[in-house]
């Protein structure tokens, strides 16, 4: 089956594929990646109506899981590994995966970094708290900065050191693997725009996807 030789407004588009006299495929699918809401929805907000009314930009659409996930990953893998890969309007379930592993990686980093800025600058949310702990008897803890050692109890402040030392090793883990990640997530995009013949990165600026056959997700 060849490559797809028209883009057609959403309206128009077929629903399943078709064939020219040449034998070559000409359906043509617009890719709802907007997140701006429908005309006339009433809502104040079309960004977050967008999330409401778009199934394709539900969590439940960009994250993995949900009933027939992992048969429908298999599924994926197995027929791009085949070399007729399965087409999707939103996220395809690989792609589903990469979303989740980079957004835990960036809650991780997130969370510990916060972290370290209590332990290290005694800032918010967490600074206050630190604060308390190493604080000397008798001393506000809202005195204290890091350059006021002779301020802090040196025992609370070694245990402090202590605790914050995981969540050093922690950060600087979630850091290269969010560069890994990064990296092989522009590589899968590449790899996957080459092997469907489709229109994968163009879309993500034109809001519109062409393919072979008819998208799964549809």
């Amino acid at each position: 089956m060849g490559r797809p030789d028209a883009v057609v407004p959403l309206d128009q588009c077929p629903v399943s594929a078709g064939l020219d006299a040449g034998g070559n495929s000409h359906s043509v699918f617009r890719e709802p990646r907007h997140l701006a809401g429908r005309p006339g929805d009433g809502q104040d907000n079309p960004r977050l109506a967008g999330l409401r009314h778009d199934r394709y930009a539900r969590w439940r659409a960009v994250l993995p899981g949900g009933p027939g996930f992992p048969r429908a990953l298999e599924a994926y893998v197995t027929a791009f590994l085949a070399g007729d890969p399965r087409h999707y309007l939103g996220h395809n379930p690989a792609g589903r995966v990469a979303v989740a592993i980079i957004l835990l990686l960036l809650v991780v980093q997130a969370v510990t970094g916060l972290v370290l800025a209590g332990t290290d600058i005694l800032y918010p949310p967490f600074g206050s708290w630190i604060a308390h702990w190493i604080a000397a008897p008798n001393v506000d803890p809202s005195a204290l900065t890091p350059l006021t050692r002779n301020l802090m109890n040196q025992d609370a402040y070694a245990a402090m050191r202590s605790f914050r030392a995981p969540f050093v090793e922690i950060h600087e883990l979630a850091f290269y693997g969010i560069a890994a990640v990064v990296v092989l997530h522009v590589i899968a995009v590449i790899v996957t725009e080459l092997r469907e013949g489709g229109s994968l990165i163009s879309a993500m600026f034109t809001g519109r996807k062409i393919f072979s056959g008819p998208p799964q997700d549809l």
